[in-house]
């Protein structure tokens, strides 16, 4: 139970970094934090999950409909049908 706890802690404050990380970003760096943020959401199986449960309508080609025109243009399309 202990160690169940601790690494939820660990997650949370990994996600909290992370977030924090992404939210605070600068116009300059582009989408960098932002795939970050979304790479550390796909290893996380417990955050992943979670999210997969709230979005039951999200596509399954999600990854394929974010797109972006160019490195300075930020979220050009972001479309679910």
């Amino acid at each position: 139970m202990m160690e169940e706890l601790q690494k939820y802690r660990k997650i949370s404050l990994d996600f909290r970094r992370n977030s924090s990380n992404m939210l605070n970003t600068k116009y300059n760096d582009g989408l960098l934090y932002l795939v970050r943020f979304k790479e550390f959401i796909d290893k996380s199986d417990i955050i992943r999950q979670i999210l997969e449960d709230l979005w039951i309508d999200l596509p399954q080609d999600f990854n394929e409909r974010l797109i972006s025109e160019d490195s300075n243009s930020g979220w050009c399309y972001f479309i679910l049908i």
